[in-house]
């Protein structure tokens, strides 16, 4: 059975000793049809090993939402198919310059001051998480042969705190989830971090970006024993938003790769090849000395000033990398993979806005609040304000059947009738709502919540139309001819919201099952409001019955078109 161990002397596979040449690639920075490419990189470069974080808040948004582990496992076996071994990084905290260091903000949010500690609360939702999310690394392990070599618990602890508890119930969890191999922690070389991040029996580590033989003469103050490595080698830097771009010399950087080598050290360069923050998961940090300063958000690009750059090709830093690795070869170094492609030449893009009505709005601004707002106003707009409608309904029937003259109840009956049931209302709030959402940015969720609102009133209006033809709602002369000149106009509209239906439907890819339910609530909908008008003769009943039924319709596809939206699908590298 493979196997790989530490001992006092190094590390060792098959009981042979090795050093740990490493390269961090992030597989959440990086699209999964590149991976292949970027590990090809490495390789060639001289590495044997690849080391990533795992950002729990990318996995985990909000609690109970899981999306995608599985990304984790497939990039393990990119890792394998490529040759290399992996240093797994789960956590919890990664830093990374990534947003709220891998934390999701339902855990920060929630337990403020108590993450990172023993707090039992806290301890609790990262077990959750663990279990989820360590059985794609535990299956992948050297001794199951996979290429998970080391796995880090926490990650630079003692920059943060001191709560040896946490920590070492932290490696007790990693155990009790399946990681049977070696475990290590890493810190930068000061000794204060290495005693508040240490744990008992775990390989310590250090993080510096030169200076090689003091940072592990302070490692071995309290480390005596054992092999000696550079987690994190930091050959470049990231950038902050209106600042000068951060670039390390590649000579200088090549001899700090080479002082650790001479140190007899095994290294991880960090990073070997940065890649991409997507969407809005950059991180940020604070100036001062007690971080209380500037804000200073991280750039979108994570290129780092790596020695294989964000778009994947080699620059001066990976050739001279290359050459220091060599000496350290057992071989010959594989040969550079193709160059990928870019653009010929500048290319122009001009931002238009296409009138149509596409998928629902994925901007980061159009989020669950305004989605569960404009469900809110499409309520109200299928239900046609029904309790208000009953009581203008009321009053009407007070005023027209027993010839009420109460100036209160006269004036009540004006304000409803002209205020609350006037179309010009519905219409006015519509128009409020849809220019909020597109001045918010959600273009895309304006137009939608305009065209289902127009289908939710336009279906109830040519609905009560068709029955209204039957049986007038009032039995005086001029009610009568005013209501009989109405079916036409609500006939069209009824064609036209028929016609967003049906868009809406083929917009949500629906199958035969949401066919069939919209076309069941058409129908319940259209009996509902004939049972209840024609032959009950019950008015404000209809608009409950009929608006209730419609106002669902509405409501069920809106949420089935976001859960098709929201939900991630299998294999796909959504970041």
């Amino acid at each position: 059975m493979t196997d790989f161990t530490v001992d006092d002397e190094g590390f060792r596979f098959d009981g042979k000793p090795v050093r740990l040449l490493s390269g961090a690639l992030h597989y959440f920075r990086v699209h999964e049809e590149q991976w292949g490419h970027r590990l090809a990189m490495l390789a060639a470069m001289g590495l044997n090993c690849v080391e990533t974080y795992v950002p729990w808040n990318l996995h985990e948004p909000r609690e109970g939402e899981l999306r995608d582990v599985g990304a984790l496992g497939r990039f393990l076996d990119a890792v394998e198919r490529a040759g290399l071994w992996a240093i797994v990084r789960p956590g919890p905290y990664i830093c990374a310059e990534w947003e709220n260091g891998g934390l999701p903000v339902w855990v920060t949010g929630r337990f403020g001051r108590r993450v990172r500690t023993r707090d039992a609360e806290f301890r609790a939702v990262v077990e959750r998480w663990f279990r989820e999310l360590l059985p794609q690394v535990v299956e992948r392990q050297v001794v199951r042969g996979g290429p998970v070599i080391l796995v880090q618990a926490e990650n630079e602890y003692g920059s943060f705190g001191s709560d040896a508890v946490y920590l070492e119930w932290l490696a007790g969890l990693l155990r009790e989830c399946g990681v049977t191999v070696p475990l290590f922690t890493s810190d930068g070389p000061e000794d204060h971090m290495l005693t508040g991040g240490s744990v008992p029996g775990l390989l310590a580590t250090a993080n510096f970006g030169s200076g090689a033989r003091e940072g592990f003469a302070v490692l071995r103050r309290h480390q005596p024993k054992g092999p000696l490595m550079c987690m994190e080698l930091w050959c470049g830097w990231f950038d902050h938003w209106g600042a000068e771009p951060v670039l390390r010399d590649a000579e200088e950087a090549a001899g700090a790769l080479r002082e650790i080598l001479e140190c007899g050290a095994s290294v991880n360069i960090y990073m070997a090849h940065g890649g991409s923050n997507f969407a809005g998961w950059a991180g940020a940090n604070r100036g001062g000395p007690l971080q209380d300063g500037e804000f200073q958000p991280t750039v979108t690009s994570y290129d780092y000033d790596a020695p294989v750059d964000e778009y994947g090709r080699a620059t001066e830093k990976f050739h001279l990398f290359r050459k220091v690795l060599q000496e350290y070869a057992e071989g010959p170094l594989p040969a550079l993979p193709p160059e990928p492609r870019g653009l010929a030449g500048p290319v122009r893009a001009e931002l238009t806005l296409r009138l149509r009505f596409p998928s629902p709005d994925r901007s980061p601004r159009a989020t669950p609040a305004l989605w569960a707002a404009s469900l809110v106003l499409l309520v109200l707009v299928a239900l046609r304000w029904s309790p208000l409608m009953a009581l203008d309904r009321s009053v009407a029937d007070a005023l027209h059947r027993h010839a009420v003259t109460d100036p209160g109840l006269v004036r009540v009956n004006r304000v409803l009738t002209d205020w609350v049931w006037d179309p010009w209302t519905m219409r006015a709030l519509i128009a409020v709502a849809v220019i909020a959402l597109w001045w918010r940015g959600a273009h895309r969720l304006a137009l939608w919540v305009a065209a289902t609102s127009l289908l939710a009133s336009g279906l109830q209006q040519g609905l009560k139309a068709a029955v209204d033809r039957e049986r007038p709602q009032w039995p005086d002369p001029v009610d009568s001819a005013q209501f009989a000149a109405f079916p036409s106009g609500h006939a069209m509209t009824a064609v036209v919201s028929c016609g967003l239906l049906l868009w809406l439907l083929r917009l949500y890819g629906a199958g035969p099952g949401l066919w069939g339910a919209a076309l069941a609530v058409a129908v319940v909908s259209a009996v509902g409001v004939a049972v209840t008008r024609v032959y009950l003769g019950v008015h404000w009943l209809t608009d409950v019955v009929g608006g209730a039924l419609l106002g669902a319709a509405v409501v069920a596809l809106s949420a089935a078109g976001y859960a098709r939206y929201a939900a991630p699908r299998e294999g796909s590298h959504r970041w």
